[in-house]
């Protein structure tokens, strides 16, 4: 019964647990990042591209989805 529940119940649960705490560890880590070279006075183009390197390549908008970003965000200022 113990070795059934474990195998059932228990070992996703706490594969699950573990790629969530890894998936706050990384974003922990990109925000500090972002926070540190907002700090340290980087050009905000950089500080992006630092911040993108987080991003996994598939996940990443194209520079015509950047380019739309960057204008509407001039635009707002």
């Amino acid at each position: 019964m113990g070795v059934g529940s474990a195998n059932v119940v228990f070992l996703p649960m706490a594969n699950r647990l573990k790629e969530l705490s890894e998936q706050e560890m990384h974003f922990r880590e990109m925000t500090l990042e972002g926070i540190l070279a907002i700090q340290a006075g980087d050009n905000p183009r950089v500080v992006a591209e630092k911040l993108m390197a987080y991003v996994p390549p598939s996940e990443r908008p194209t520079e015509e989805e950047q380019a739309a970003a960057m204008s509407a965000a001039k635009q707002a200022a």
